[in-house]
């Protein structure tokens, strides 16, 4: 590689490990960058939970809900001031969870399956990567009484 696009290499890892992207590819004619973090986790980002809860891996009785997209996370519509969904709140298949915006485009992020919200893992505005994590949902009928 030469020193220019050596130097463009070097910038474009900073700025990766100032976000928590984990992933860049850039593709043009004769060119392809790939990027990765060792980590997809900024370390100035903390999840979000409710009070007192730790975040876990998904598991047996528990989706994570990841981002489909590069975007911004965004936990309301814009012309609305309530969240989409709340800890504790019971959702259904396909309901938005979150919206990713990229550009002037509003993506939604869907529920996998039916069940109720456990935690939400970003906060609104946060930059997120393909495959982040964004919410977690406990499946349907797996709650402990």
């Amino acid at each position: 590689m030469n020193a220019p696009m050596t130097d463009i290499a070097r910038q474009l890892e900073a700025w990766l490990r100032a976000t928590p992207i984990h992933t860049l590819e850039l593709r043009g004619p004769g060119t392809f960058i790939h990027l990765t973090q060792a980590t997809g986790h900024h370390p100035n980002q903390e999840p979000m939970t409710g009070a007192g809860t730790v975040a876990r891996p998904e598991d047996a009785t528990s989706t994570i809900v990841r981002a489909g997209s590069v975007g911004v996370v965004m936990h309301a519509h814009p012309l609305r001031d309530d969240p989409l969904v709340q800890i504790g709140q019971r959702v259904l298949a396909g309901q938005t969870v979150a919206l990713l915006k990229v550009g002037a485009v509003l993506l939604p992020v869907p529920a996998p399956h039916d069940g109720v919200v456990l935690q939400v893992l970003v906060g609104d505005g946060a930059i997120v990567g393909y495959g982040d994590s964004l919410v977690v949902i406990e499946k349907e009928g797996t709650h402990a009484n």
